[in-house]
């Protein structure tokens, strides 16, 4: 046993280690920030608001506990999540750390153990090399190790809900095998956590939550008004109801919090703003420098139903509704033009997409991603066993999730960035089982 453990710290170090290599010398796209800038040097040279953002709440955390006042509107728009953890660091460490690659070591701690949970799954009877090299698939995609590792990347948060995300799954797949009472329960921690760091990731676990309870409910109905009474499969329900259980504890705080301070339970605040973009005309757009949102079609009731465009005051959910239903086809005709553009831009464009691709290789990567989009699928629909299930509900929730995001919300390039990623990683997983259960069958 002793051995065992002392084998798989080996491994997890030669992964962080692999990890930070790449954090610190690969650069997939130039004119990247400086590990070793200063968070002064930062929010000088950014060109990007998100990061100046961030630090801005994680300096007010850091002086003063919590977000002042006059810095409350970044929790408005943001869960608090990466700012604290800015916040600690400077705390602990001054303001002249070196945020980047300290957010570096952290992203790379936790993607170790994303690394090492894959490797532990992947069946004995591989050859042991092959097995060390097989996880590490994730980050030959240039995407990975743009968003997850490197200088720019680590500063837009999203390796630590992402990388949370990734640990909820795992721990998921692992309450299967083991403890499904413990595991399932450390799953639900990990994607409640994930949504203190990305507002997105909340939406994904209502929607978890929403499938999840249907899951069980039609399992329990189908064993019970089903003559022949097939076995039911207890354990995945009771994975799902602890994991969901778990999660909505874990998000309970923040929801208090905002019921007690700002009069709401939603995660944050951005609902007005979507919907003023929605009826915003391009012209309106483009004079206040909201370009990208009218390029990733943000206004689209105003598109739909012109005599609506910068009627800001009547803009509301049932307008949204109204104008949706009104014309779904021409909504998705409008909305999909550019789809293609965003899904194949080139790296470094965080907002709008690339204006042309000049790398065949990002076709290629782009290409390949949208194929294991199908073989996941099939994978899927193939094995209709226990973790064929879980994997199934996760890739259901996740699509109809970004369905109705990217329905309403404008695109940007970097929203793609988590689909891909995942997609990736639901792939390598899909195959493990897939071979493992052809072992074990």
């Amino acid at each position: 046993m002793i051995t065992l453990l002392n084998y798989k710290w080996f491994i997890y170090s030669i992964y962080f280690s692999v990890l930070m290599l790449i954090s610190l010398f690969v650069r997939d796209i130039p004119d990247q920030f400086n590990v070793y800038f200063t968070i002064d040097q930062i929010i000088k040279t950014s060109s990007l608001g998100d990061p100046v953002s961030f630090l801005t709440g994680a300096i007010d955390v850091s002086k003063n506990g919590w977000f002042t006042p006059a810095n409350q509107w970044l929790i408005n728009l943001w869960p608090p999540g990466f700012m604290l953890i800015e916040g600690y660091i400077l705390k602990l460490f001054g303001e002249y750390v070196y945020i980047i690659l300290t957010l570096q070591i952290l992203s790379s701690l936790i993607f170790s153990f994303v690394l090492i949970m894959i490797y532990g799954f992947i069946p004995k009877n591989i050859n042991r090399l092959i097995a060390f090299f097989i996880p590490l698939i994730l980050f030959i995609f240039p995407v990975s190790r743009v968003f997850l590792l490197e200088p720019t990347g680590v500063l837009l948060g999203e390796s630590f809900s992402i990388g949370f995300f990734l640990l909820f799954v795992l721990f998921m797949l692992k309450a299967h095998y083991h403890s499904y009472t413990v595991y399932s329960i450390l799953a639900g921690l990990f994607l409640g956590i994930s949504a203190y760091f990305r507002s997105q990731f909340e939406t994904i676990l209502v929607i978890l939550s929403l499938f999840g309870i249907f899951f069980i409910i039609f399992n329990i109905l189908r064993y019970k008004f089903n003559s022949k009474r097939n076995k039911i499969d207890l354990k995945n329900i009771r994975i799902l109801f602890y994991i969901i259980i778990t999660s909505v504890l874990i998000t309970l705080p923040w929801r208090i919090y905002n019921k007690i301070h700002n009069d709401r339970i939603s995660w944050v605040a951005t609902s007005s703003l979507i919907y003023s973009n929605l009826v915003s005309s391009n012209e309106k757009l483009l004079s206040i420098g909201g370009g990208w949102i009218v390029e990733g079609k943000g206004n689209m009731i105003c598109l739909v139903n012109p005599s609506t465009c910068d009627d800001i005051k009547n803009s509301n959910p049932e307008l949204l509704i109204k104008t949706f239903l009104g014309d779904p086809i021409l909504w998705y005709q409008i909305k999909f033009i550019p789809l293609k553009n965003y899904w194949f831009s080139e790296l470094g464009y965080w907002t709008s997409p690339s204006p042309k691709i000049t790398q065949n290789s990002m076709i290629i990567n782009n290409s390949f991603i949208l194929m294991c989009i199908f073989i996941v699928i099939t994978i899927c629909y193939k094995h209709k066993n226990s973790i064929a299930q879980l994997l199934g509900w996760i890739f259901v929730s996740l699509f109809i999730t970004y369905l109705m995001i990217f329905t309403v919300v404008h695109f940007e390039t970097r929203y793609f960035y988590f689909p891909k990623i995942f997609i990736i990683f639901l792939f390598l997983l899909s195959l493990i089982f897939y071979f493992r259960e052809k072992k074990y069958a």
